[in-house]
């Protein structure tokens, strides 16, 4: 599988960036969800209220995780559309992004066939099926 290229990529990195620049957080990871090259939804970490999970997927305490953010958000059928992921610190490196396995049951109810996500600098992406 090839890494997203072009606007899907780089709408990821514009994403990352502005919520690292604004959250006063340790890192900020970011979850775009995208087919071809069409964006239909994103996410980032944040402290918001889980209550809006089905009961089974409130595993996180006080935190919603940006791919379960951005599947919310999308509010429609992702069958076979993927996510890409990005981590940033507040000095602006890149970190590794792999989903959590809370994170992939998510991705695995929602239908999305695969994840990117960063394992350092963003010309370093990796894709994984969901399991």
């Amino acid at each position: 599988m090839k890494r997203p290229k072009g606007n899907i990529l780089t709408t990821a990195l514009q994403l990352a960036t502005e919520h690292r620049e604004r959250d006063d957080l340790d890192h900020t990871l970011v979850a775009v969800i995208f087919k071809g090259k069409r964006v239909v939804s994103f996410g980032h970490n944040d402290l918001a209220s889980r209550k809006k999970l089905l009961p089974e997927f409130q595993k996180w305490h006080g935190s919603i995780h940006a791919e379960v953010m951005a599947i919310n958000k999308a509010k429609r059928d992702l069958n076979g559309f993927e996510m890409i992921v990005l981590r940033v610190n507040k000095d602006g490196d890149f970190r590794m992004a792999r989903p959590c396995k809370h994170c992939w049951r998510y991705i695995k109810y929602a239908g999305i066939k695969g994840a990117h996500y960063s394992i350092g600098d963003p010309e370093n992406i990796v894709y994984e099926r969901t399991p």
